[in-house]
């Protein structure tokens, strides 16, 4: 017969054991946990000298620490990290006059076909297919910060670019889906619709002080007044919207 000391002995045993085995399983999770942790603050920390980078026009810089950062989100698997990073890393690209490899950056963060020819500037306009194409990938956009942020960016950089038909259906869209969620993006999107339609407005004026042929005049000079309108609506509309930011 075993004694009750004997019990207690074996008893203790066996929940050191299991005590030991539960460690050790457990020990490969939380280590992992802690290395996703050390990534994620070290994403965070690059985001923000990126930032102040930018800030001191160090645009190369900003650059390559955006970039390390998106390798980082990348490797964590973190889509709004890849997003937002790609975002930036846009703005650097911007910074330093890149604009076309800005356009292809934001095309990556928006996850849209990269066959789309929105960035090229050997085109005239979209084709009608490739347009409706345009308009569906935004349509499919989940309205989050991060994603209407990267669209009016991209708005931006095709009316800088010059593709200021595609600038204005990318903002037009951005806008619809700002509105379902009541975004706080909105005043900014009209801030840049209302520069759009400034820009348009000016570029006809340019055409019509050397254009010669009589008729294209007069359509000219029938839309530069509508144009004109149109952008002052949007920024009397943005005047009008109650404790927005841009």
């Amino acid at each position: 017969m075993i004694l009750p000391q004997c019990c207690f002995k074996y008893f203790f045993s066996a929940v050191l054991a299991l005590s030991i085995i539960l460690i050790q399983s457990s020990s490969p999770a939380q280590t992992l946990k802690k290395e996703k942790e050390l990534l994620r603050n070290q994403a965070v920390s690059l985001t923000s000298s990126g930032h102040e980078q930018l800030a001191l026009d160090r645009a190369n810089d900003a650059l390559k620490s955006w970039q390390e950062s998106t390798k980082i989100y990348r490797q964590l698997n973190d889509q709004e990290g890849i997003t937002e990073s790609l975002i930036n890393e846009n703005l650097a690209f911007q910074a330093l006059g890149l604009h076309k490899q800005a356009c292809n950056t934001l095309l990556e963060a928006l996850n849209f076909n990269t066959n789309l020819s929105i960035c090229d500037t050997t085109l005239q306009q979209l084709a009608v297919a490739e347009k409706e194409q345009l308009t569906t990938l935004i349509g499919k956009q989940k309205a989050t910060s991060v994603n209407l942020l990267g669209l009016q960016n991209l708005g931006e950089v095709l009316r800088i670019l010059g593709k200021l038909n595609e600038s204005e259906t990318v903002l037009q869209e951005t806008l619809t889906l700002a509105k379902l969620v009541s975004s706080s993006k909105i005043s900014g999107i009209y801030l840049s619709l209302g520069n759009i339609e400034q820009t348009i407005y000016q570029q006809l004026q340019d055409k019509y002080s050397w254009i010669e042929e009589p008729l294209f005049r007069e359509q000219i000079a029938n839309i530069i007044p509508q144009k004109a309108q149109k952008s002052l609506l949007y920024y009397q509309t943005l005047e009008n919207i109650p404790n927005q930011k841009c």
